[in-house]
């Protein structure tokens, strides 16, 4: 893992600064020793900050990882400061160490849909179901759509990582399929 160290670059962001929007390719991860970023969206062209991470923060893990386009946007609330990798030099160091890999692309896999994406997704719902309240009939039908650009494939990912998803899932994984599964149906 030394290896990963000796690819680390300094990385700061102002207070304000975007860092990425939704749907923008993410070619780094972050990692902000000090600091603090709003996690957001956009409903029918507002944007809304509705989770705030606070020093020690990864960012961009899940998506340069999993090769995924930004869900959220994030934007520094404060100045941050610290180390990013790049994706090509991210992706050498997991195909270096096959064994580690897994466990860390499990664990960014697992911290990403606890941490980030089930809060925000709940947010969100609240959020579209509150407009849609307030704006009775006059709304673009592709809104509900847009609340969910991203299929959910945590569990494709898992299969992915775990060579031909043999392995156990756990009550708690099971649940957030459950969860993020009920979220798609909603508003399909």
């Amino acid at each position: 893992m030394i290896a990963t160290l000796t690819q680390l670059e300094p990385r700061e962001a102002l207070s304000q600064e975007t860092l990425y929007q939704e749907l923008d390719v993410v070619q780094e991860i972050c990692f902000f020793q000090k600091g603090a970023v709003d996690l957001g969206y956009e409903i029918n062209k507002k944007k809304m900050y509705k989770l705030r991470l606070k020093k020690n923060l990864v960012l961009g893990a899940f998506y340069t990882t999993f090769d995924r386009r930004a869900m959220y946007t994030v934007k520094a609330s404060q100045d941050c400061s610290g180390f990013q990798i790049r994706w090509l030099k991210w992706n050498k160091v997991l195909s270096s160490f096959p064994e580690i890999s897994k466990t860390i692309k499990r664990k960014i896999l697992e911290d990403f849909y606890r941490n980030v994406n089930r809060p925000m997704k709940l947010q969100r719902k609240r959020d579209v179901d509150i407009y849609l309240q307030n704006n009775k009939g006059r709304y673009s039908k592709d809104l509900c759509k847009d609340v969910e650009k991203q299929s959910n494939d945590y569990f494709e990912l898992l299969t992915q990582i775990f060579s031909g998803g043999k392995d156990r899932l756990f009550d708690e994984e099971q649940q957030l399929k459950d969860e993020l599964q009920d979220t798609l149906n909603t508003y399909k």
